[in-house]
């Protein structure tokens, strides 16, 4: 049985959020197995990174995001080419585990402990 571990930053301000993505988004992103957001409780918009570093984007009005996204170099896209479109039988892919500066996405809780990120839950995964 696979699952996944679910950690909570809350009150995550805009200018903390910058700092982690500066701190730690080359390993979070170049992991491409894990997944992680942001989310305004006021605004109710949220951005998720997940598998395979497919971006979704919740918001009442998404426009307001496109400038801050073309700039992390994620322009708008008709048609986007997901990893599912390009595994089959002959071409399955494969999965390894990123290092960043001797850091792999495993030990990122251990190291935002002190900032306040915390355990929630641990869901199944089918």
């Amino acid at each position: 049985m696979f699952h996944k571990d679910i950690y909570y930053l809350d009150n995550c301000t805009v200018d903390q959020a910058r700092e982690l993505l500066r701190e730690h988004g080359e390993l979070l992103i170049g992991d491409g197995m894990s997944a992680f957001g942001f989310g305004g409780q006021e605004s109710g918009d949220e951005v998720m990174v997940e598998k395979y570093n497919l971006v979704t984007l919740w918001a009442k009005r998404p426009v307001k995001w496109k400038p801050l996204l073309e700039e992390l170099g994620l322009p708008e896209q008709e048609h986007l080419v997901t990893a599912g479109e390009t595994f089959d039988r002959d071409h399955p892919g494969q999965c390894r585990t990123v290092t960043v500066d001797g850091m792999t996405v495993y030990d990122l809780p251990e190291r935002l402990k002190d900032r306040g990120l915390y355990f929630a839950e641990r869901r199944k995964v089918d």
